[in-house]
């Protein structure tokens, strides 16, 4: 529920209602106009020990002919080890970051990253865990700009494949 929140909450300034649907089992059959499938690798919870100070990659979108695919992962091996010893509404408002992130590679099909806010190329674990940190104002206005062209194209279209 505190990755949900964050995701929420992160994404409350744009044009865009995202919904995280965790599946085990069964695939969940609902209606949605896009998904975005995102893995996750290792287990999401905390661990009692800082293991490492360098921070690992901790999502990804995948690519096909440069361009980015409602695909990705989430390490939370990763992220648990670079969090170390924290609530789980803590590593739940991370994971939500880290899952903030790699949507708005997907959603604006950018791949360099922004110099600070939520889109910087690296997130300290402080930053990750801290009360507040969002997108920028220029990072939000590409991110508005992006989900109305997107709009336009999913009006003119008629539904098929």
């Amino acid at each position: 529920s505190a990755m949900q929140g964050e995701v929420e909450r992160i994404f409350a300034p744009a044009q865009a209602d995202v919904d995280v649907l965790l599946l085990r089992g069964a695939l969940e059959v609902r209606r949605a106009d896009r998904i975005i499938h995102m893995d996750v690798k290792g287990t999401c919870a905390s661990i009692t020990r800082r293991r490492t100070t360098t921070q690992a990659t901790l999502g990804v979108m995948f690519g096909v002919d440069r361009e980015l695919q409602p695909i990705g992962s989430v390490d939370c091996q990763s992220l648990s080890g670079y969090l170390g010893a924290v609530s789980p509404e803590t590593f739940g408002r991370a994971l939500g970051r880290v899952l903030a992130h790699e949507v708005y590679h997907y959603v604006t099909q950018r791949r360099n990253h922004s110099e600070r806010g939520l889109f910087a190329a690296s997130l300290s674990d402080l930053s990750l865990t801290r009360p507040e940190l969002s997108f920028t104002d220029e990072d939000l206005d590409a991110l508005n700009g992006r989900l109305k062209d997107i709009g336009k194209t999913a009006a003119g279209t008629d539904g098929g494949m």
